[in-house]
């Protein structure tokens, strides 16, 4: 799935807020280097309301090349993503995080599967993953759409800090994850199969 250049992107934080001010229209160095995730705009859903309500104020962001991404709302690519590791850990993250069932995709977000399934993606060279609107495991609400980027200081720039319209509150800590194992074979296979749809949001 490839998303171009200029495809804009939300994340909601106060603290991150206040970094960005100062790098209006410049790169977001404040980030680490580590997988981040964004929310963005499609038919049903505002980003940066969504993003406001559920994390805070709302930093917006624009992609600046084109990027490719695996779209784990496919069952083909959840497939491909599980073909391209031997490691049980990493499989057993995937299947967690989105579990392949009637020919659909479930979505099951827990922080520490989620994490493990991001970093996997990133190791294995692409540029993160992208996420429509998905059925959850439990409940008939559905889970947000998300984009996940692997490198964001590289493929982002701040466009705009919104002004909050809800107090602050205390961000989620973010766990580090290694030791990731792939298999090399399937890797080439994913590479060459990943990114042939483009970005239709």
């Amino acid at each position: 799935m490839n998303i171009p250049s200029g495809f804009i992107l939300y994340r909601g934080s106060f603290d991150e807020a206040a970094l960005a001010r100062g790098h209006v229209n410049q790169t977001p160095n404040y980030m680490k280097n580590r997988p981040y995730y964004f929310l963005y705009n499609n038919a049903n859903k505002n980003g940066a309301n969504l993003a406001n309500r559920a994390y805070g104020q709302v930093t917006v962001y624009k992609t600046i090349k084109p990027l490719k991404l695996v779209n784990l709302g496919s069952v083909r690519d959840v497939k491909m993503l599980l073909n391209s590791t031997d490691d049980k850990d990493i499989e057993k993250s995937i299947m967690k995080s989105f579990r392949i069932a009637n020919k659909d995709v479930i979505r099951k977000s827990k922080l520490n599967h989620d994490l493990v399934v991001a970093n996997f993606i990133c190791r294995l060279g692409m540029d993160g993953y992208w996420t429509p609107k998905m059925r959850q495991k439990y409940g008939n609400k559905k889970f947000h759409q998300e984009i996940v980027l692997c490198h964001p200081k590289k493929s982002i720039r701040v466009v705009r800090v919104n002004q909050p319209s809800r107090p602050p509150s205390v961000a989620p800590k973010v766990r580090k994850h290694s030791s990731i194992n792939f298999n090399r074979n399937a890797l080439n296979k994913l590479k060459l199969n990943f990114g042939n749809n483009n970005f239709n949001y």
